[in-house]
């Protein structure tokens, strides 16, 4: 198996650079021939890469510790599904699954458009492959995926325990495949470039797998936010702690936003903003790649990264190579970016698209900076400096919160200009709703300034949404003689990139409720204590600490402890709790397993900091409201996106629906 692996990854090699060669030449001499055998050469490179992992799988499952990859990654007393999940938990296997995807979605977009973008597509194909190609030779050079021991060991060392979590199977993998992903519209944007077909065409196309992109990269981002916060054991805690590699991850999505909304500016208004669009299209992709670097050569001090490899110069050389092509090429073809003719109103849709994007790239330029800033400062001063969540909690409350503001704003705006007449109608409800939440936290005794805004930006936002929502599915009830559920299920359906933006943007609302409250209201209390003692949490609730238990098994040593959540105007016992301190043997390293009990209004988090010394025991209890809404938001972001995402129903859509709906915004 070993041998087949790597076998298979020469070929994916080979075909991959004769693809390349192909795409160009055929499109050189315009030679059909070739065009179409890059087209086989992808679906080629695609089968080969699959079997490779295929077979390194297989060495995973079988236990085949004479794999030094398996050796090192895996045990025989590991659960199945963390066996699977050792595919990705070394940096070459990690590697190899991203190479995986990448050729995936070579052999995908070269098939789905075997028809269509003729002068386009070739060169597509080409940066695809292209960028296959430099991955799978790191994996037949340098990363040794498949290198066996001359002995095989009776026992391998196991996955790292800091690893072993159920979303450790799923949230790598989506991340991973998400940094590919925007390599999609990024090659469709550089093949659209070079054959000068900057059309409605490439338009549909760079927003779909954009969109689909920006999906796989928020619910992978969610995901780890799940895993961080059900894990103390690393140095984030929480949910999101800014550490560097979690600040690569989170960067592309937030350019993604923001080109999938300059693409809607592109289609309404006739190329406005085109060039820009095209600008973070490429930058996008680019800065994914980026975080592929940060995570895979130590560049950066991070709990996420595999270490320091010999891949760096190979990675970082392709990575300067990718942005001086994206931006030449950008250079090169100017001309195809006409003024638009039109003039920019601050008051209008365009306006509001406008400042939207510019928050968002800000966003993106601080997490970039706030990354890289600490390796700048000690290159030129020699010493060494931590930029902590601080720093971002600071400098990113402003355009973050203005964010909120514009999605209850902007997309209810006018093309062109918003009326006075307009604006009162469609704002003065939002903004009433806003105004009694401020009222009404400010008579709670709430005083923090950002928590305040924050929430009722939040609820401007909902008022908005559910306000266009209520008037137009009152209209066509009236207009139709529809049924309530039928005017509304055709609304959605007659615009869904609209509709299920809408979506998105009441999941925003959600998650950024619970951040706000999880992050502004949340109490901690530590204490150490022995059995039978107790400790004050709040006014309302005291814990109350058993008794130990010890679990010594063949790979670890388990301790845990009973803690009793108590109310303390009623002696009654809420919740009972086992956090964990688990000592893995063969890492000689301890995990830190809270135990969460989970609550819509809020979670309590019990946290034992410390082995037992004696009979004492260091415990930490969290009571953190509406921590449950993060995740509700995330779902609602999800399924608002699918929904933008999934393909119109040509049979039934009325093509007259959109245009005269937005008749009746506008007499609204």
């Amino acid at each position: 198996m070993p041998e087949v692996g790597y076998a298979c990854l020469v070929i994916a090699l080979i075909s991959s650079v004769f693809g390349v060669f192909a795409s160009l030449i055929g499109m050189r001499i315009r030679d059909n021939f070739l065009i179409a055998a890059s087209r086989s050469i992808a679906l080629l490179t695609f089968a080969a890469m699959s079997t490779s992992m295929v077979m390194l799988w297989l060495l995973l499952l079988t236990h085949n510790f004479q794999a030094k990859y398996v050796h090192d990654f895996t045990s025989s007393v590991m659960p199945a599904h963390y066996t699977f999940a050792a595919f990705w938990a070394g940096n070459a296997g990690s590697l190899m699954f991203m190479t995986w995807v990448l050729s995936a979605f070579a052999a995908a977009v070269t098939f789905f458009n075997r028809k269509t973008k003729r002068e386009s597509m070739p060169y597509t194909t080409a940066v695809m492959l292209t960028v296959t190609a430099m991955l799978t030779s790191m994996l037949v050079l340098k990363a040794h995926l498949f290198l066996q021991f001359p002995f095989k060991p009776n026992e391998g060392l196991g996955l790292n325990p800091i690893l072993e979590n159920p979303f450790m199977v799923i949230h790598p993998p989506l991340l991973l495949s998400s940094f590919m992903a925007f390599s999609v519209p990024f090659a469709l944007t550089i093949g659209a470039l070079a054959a000068g077909t900057l059309d409605k065409d490439w338009l549909a196309s760079v927003r779909r797998w954009g969109l689909l992109a920006w999906l796989i990269s928020g619910v992978g981002n969610i995901l780890g936010m799940v895993w961080a916060y059900n894990e103390l054991d690393l140095a984030w805690g929480g949910y999101w702690g800014w550490d560097p590699v979690e600040n690569a991850a989170i960067i592309p999505w937030f350019l993604g936003t923001a080109y999938i909304h300059m693409l809607v500016l592109v289609k309404q208004r006739k190329d406005m903003f085109k060039a820009w669009s095209v600008f973070l299209i490429l930058l996008t992709f680019n800065l994914a790649f980026y975080g592929t670097f940060l995570g895979r050569t130590g560049f950066l001090q991070s709990v996420h990264t595999f270490g320091a490899s010999g891949l760096g110069p190979y990675l970082l050389s392709f990575e300067v190579g990718m942005a001086v092509l994206s931006l030449g090429l950008l250079y090169l073809k100017r001309s195809l970016f006409m003024p638009a003719g039109h003039t920019l109103s601050w008051f209008s849709k365009e306006g509001a698209f406008a400042l939207n994007n510019f928050l968002l790239v800000a966003v993106a330029a601080i997490i970039f900076w706030g990354t890289l800033f600490p390796v700048v400062y000690e290159l030129f001063t020699g010493k060494t400096i931590v930029v902590d969540a601080s720093f971002y909690n600071k400098t990113l409350a402003v355009p973050l919160l203005l964010l909120l503001l514009l999605m209850g704003v902007g997309p209810f705006m006018m093309w062109r200009f918003t009326t006075i007449q307009k604006a009162k109608s469609q704002f003065t409800f939002p903004l009433m709703a806003g105004a009694l939440v401020i009222i009404g936290l400010l008579g709670a005794g709430i005083r923090e300034l950002i928590a305040i805004v924050g929430f009722a930006a939040c609820t401007v936002v909902m008022a908005s949404v559910v306000q266009e929502w209520l008037t137009l599915t009152l209209w066509r009830m009236k207009k139709r003689k529809e049924s309530v559920f039928t005017a509304f299920k055709t609304l959605m359906f007659a615009n869904r990139s609209k509709y299920g933006g809408y979506v998105v943007h009441i999941g925003v609302t959600v998650l950024s409720s619970g951040i706000l409250a999880s992050s502004f209201f949340s109490v901690t209390s530590t204490a150490d204590l022995v059995p039978g003692e107790r400790m004050p949490i709040n006014d309302h609730y005291e814990a109350l600490y058993k008794f130990p238990v010890q679990d010594f098994g063949k790979d670890r040593d388990i301790y845990s402890a009973e803690v009793q959540i108590i109310e303390t105007s009623s002696g009654k016992v809420v919740a009972t709790a086992h956090p964990k301190a688990i000592n893995k043997l063969n890492f000689g390293l301890i995990v830190i397993e809270p135990d969460i009990k989970m609550g819509f209004l809020k979670d309590v988090k019990v946290v034992m900091k410390q082995l037992f010394e004696s009979d004492v025991v260091e415990l930490e209890v969290q009571i953190k409201p509406m921590v449950m809404w993060i995740w509700i938001g995330g779902g609602i972001i999800f399924l608002g996106g699918i929904f933008a995402f999934w393909p119109d129903n040509k049979n039934r859509k009325d093509p007259d629906e959109e245009q005269e709906i937005d008749s009746k915004l506008a007499e609204v």
